[in-house]
């Protein structure tokens, strides 16, 4: 894709996408058509957010990959965590990286979601939420969350749909206190939240 032509898609995609400022990847992307899979990784701390796009067969061919290899796996789980709070750390200071997407879109084929998600849609289709959680021990942990509109429609979802969905994932791990991720929030001494993720 030549520079005119990535200028024209990114304003095209940022101007159907409000709220999203647009990015797209070089030559051997998916058509954007084919690109149904979206993922919105969030720091809770302090809302920072980026959304990235594939396909199913493209996150479907990352799990593949995973499953056939368990430290590649355990390290695509630590490395999507850790390339979160790196980038957070560093907004404005440069461009965000696809990496992290990616990375969180590996991470979550490791979750249970993926395989539940899979098991009642037939496919991985639908936008998937990736939040991190800075707890107050310094450590993070990573918990997934996944939408999908009764008629999906390309493009990403509004920023505020992302903070909504966010904030329910935060209830709900705040209310179960017996859930896995509730557990951990306990453990750890809680978790550092933006305030408006809270209800």
């Amino acid at each position: 894709m030549k520079g005119h032509e990535k200028r024209f898609w990114e304003r095209l995609l940022t101007d159907v996408n409000p709220g999203w400022s647009i990015t797209v990847e070089g030559s051997g992307a998916a058509p954007l058509s084919d690109q149904k899979v979206c993922v919105y990784v969030v720091d809770s701390s302090n809302l920072w957010m980026q959304a990235g796009a594939t396909t199913a067969a493209g996150m479907a061919n990352g799990a593949r990959i995973l499953d056939q290899d368990k430290e590649l796996s355990e390290m695509a789980i630590a490395a999507a965590g850790s390339s979160t709070v790196a980038a957070s750390e560093a907004t404005n200071k440069g461009a965000p990286s696809a990496e992290v997407s990616m990375l969180a879109l590996m991470a979550l084929t490791r979750m249970r979601t993926y395989e539940v998600v899979k098991a009642q849609f037939g496919d991985v289709e639908g936008h998937w939420l990736y939040m991190v959680y800075r707890m107050k021990d310094g450590s993070y942990i990573s918990r997934p969350g996944f939408l999908r509109p009764p008629s999906p429609e390309l493009g990403f979802l509004p920023v505020e749909a992302v903070l909504s969905a966010a904030r329910h994932l935060v209830a709900l791990d705040h209310q179960n206190a017996f859930s896995e991720v509730g557990k951990k929030l306990r453990g750890c001494g809680g978790a550092y939240i933006s305030a408006a993720l809270r209800i």
